[in-house]
């Protein structure tokens, strides 16, 4: 399985709805088509995704007072992930752009300058609704509505997942922490997204929820557990439940 990294989010694209894209795209049917989102769609969707996966991996720790990895965690939005998404964001909303740039320094700031949990909490949760803006900017709405999409983008976080725990864990055992806590954070997102859109899932919703729960007990905490699971088992979790999302959307 190709691996995910946060500074290059490679673009997961089901087979089943790139099948149905290219249907919709063909002749000779009358009927009105549902609008498809274009990898790019997906790929700046998931950028802004994870940015909040390491905000969350970043509050968490900062929570457990663990500054210098919370520093971490908190630096790689502007440092991995901003330069290769502004671009196409500032060509809609330059402003936008600049406003999410400052948000990110100010947070990073707030971590290193050792400030209370609640205004750091309060500083990630402002730029988490300038995220939500950002994906409105990159995303049209007959788009980012469509289940399609919002699979699309959840397939896509928890192929992260498995790219990072694969770099993470090695053998059985864990050889850099940082990449399991982006493993993480992709997980806490992918979960959070897939739990607001639950009914685009249908009948395939229970067992996606399954499934994201026996992550959950792989990933249980953004500290890696005293005993790791090996990552094939994560591996073969994601590739199940996106598997699901394929049939479901």
């Amino acid at each position: 399985m190709r691996r995910h990294r946060t500074s290059t989010i490679a673009v997961v694209i089901a087979p089943l709805a790139l099948a149905a894209a290219l249907a919709g795209c063909s002749g000779g049917s009358s009927e009105p088509q549902t609008p498809s989102a274009s990898p790019e769609q997906v790929e700046g969707a998931s950028q802004l995704a994870m940015i909040r996966a390491h905000q969350l991996a970043s509050l968490r720790l900062y929570e457990q007072d663990q500054a210098a990895k919370a520093n971490k965690h908190a630096g790689h939005p502007a440092e991995e992930i901003f330069f290769s998404l502004s671009r196409s964001l500032r060509s809609q909303d330059a402003a936008l752009t600049a406003e999410l740039r400052t948000s990110l320094k100010k947070s990073k700031d707030l971590v290193l300058a050792g400030a209370p949990v609640a205004e750091l909490k309060a500083s990630f949760e402002q730029g988490w609704k300038i995220l939500g803006t950002a994906e409105t900017v990159l995303v049209p709405d007959d788009i980012r509505n469509t289940a399609a999409f919002r699979g699309a983008v959840v397939s896509n976080l928890l192929g992260i997942v498995e790219g990072e725990y694969e770099e993470a864990v090695v053998g059985g055992e864990m050889k850099m922490e940082i990449e399991y806590q982006d493993a993480w954070g992709a997980l806490q997102v992918a979960t959070e997204r897939f739990d607001a859109e639950r009914g685009d899932f249908g009948k395939d919703a229970a067992e996606i929820s399954e499934h994201l729960e026996v992550l959950g007990t792989y990933l249980p905490g953004v500290e890696p557990p005293a005993k790791v699971v090996d990552s094939e088992l994560v591996a073969q979790e994601v590739g199940a439940v996106r598997g699901d999302i394929d049939r479901a959307t």
